[in-house]
């Protein structure tokens, strides 16, 4: 694992001594390889089930995923990725509820966007998480409470898969977990990061004494070397005389 964070996110750690920003970046890169097995369940299941407008979706969503770890390596911006990292999963969630149209509002669709928002708040900054959380991340479950009151009239016919507006309730449960893990492993990125900085205080502490106590030891040699006052000026009385 080691060798993977090395590789993957080794210079953009090398960037910066924050370590609260260091478990940002690893935290992030764990969430990429997450994702990247969670969205590979998706886009089988599509494929067994017939769902081709289903596959293509959660396809995009999955290459994108995929290619975040080198994203991280190659952008050397850990915001801009998390963001893109937001931007494709709202782009997924947005996708998949048109796609499956449900007649109601759909537990999944809740429990996927308060995933989301509660990931952003987790790890986004500033006024893009804002944006995410408060706005982007609610669209699906506007677009839904609007098109049920319009009966229909905001479907997107050539989006639509027919067959899947009744997801397996067992998937809901998936964003939930998911939400357990995130500010679990977060709670222990932040403890290992303030641990961190406990540690380099008491390194900074251990050579300010070191240094305190090698003052001191030179001052007492020039002390034992050089002559005292009294001799000083003794010879400089002499000297006048």
């Amino acid at each position: 694992m080691k060798r993977i964070n090395d590789y993957f996110i080794g210079e953009l750690l090398s960037k910066t001594e924050d370590a609260f920003e260091h478990a940002r970046i690893h935290f992030m890169l764990r969430l990429a390889f997450i994702f990247t097995i969670l969205f590979s369940f998706p886009v089988i299941f599509d494929y067994l089930l017939g769902y081709e407008k289903a596959v293509i979706l959660h396809s995009v969503g999955f290459l994108g995923i995929i290619l975040m770890p080198w994203i991280i390596k190659k952008q050397q911006n850990i915001d801009k990725t998390i963001n893109l990292f937001f931007s494709i999963g709202c782009f997924v969630e947005i996708g998949t509820t048109m796609m499956i149209n449900p007649e109601k509002i759909d537990p999944m669709v809740i429990s996927w966007a308060m995933f989301f928002m509660i990931l952003s708040a987790l790890i986004q900054r500033g006024k893009v998480r804002l944006l995410f959380s408060c706005f982007l991340f609610w669209l699906p479950i506007i677009y839904l409470i609007l098109n049920i009151s319009l009966k229909g009239q905001l479907n997107v016919n050539w989006i639509i898969q027919e067959g899947a507006e009744n997801p397996p309730i067992v998937l809901m449960f998936f964003p939930i977990i998911l939400s357990i893990y995130s500010i679990w492993s977060h709670t222990i990125t932040i403890g290992e990061a303030q641990q961190t900085i406990i540690e380099q205080k008491h390194i900074i502490e251990e050579k300010n004494k070191d240094i305190t106590d090698s003052i001191q030891y030179a001052k007492r040699i020039q002390n034992s070397l050089l002559p005292t006052e009294k001799y000083i000026d003794k010879s400089f009385k002499r000297l006048k005389k």
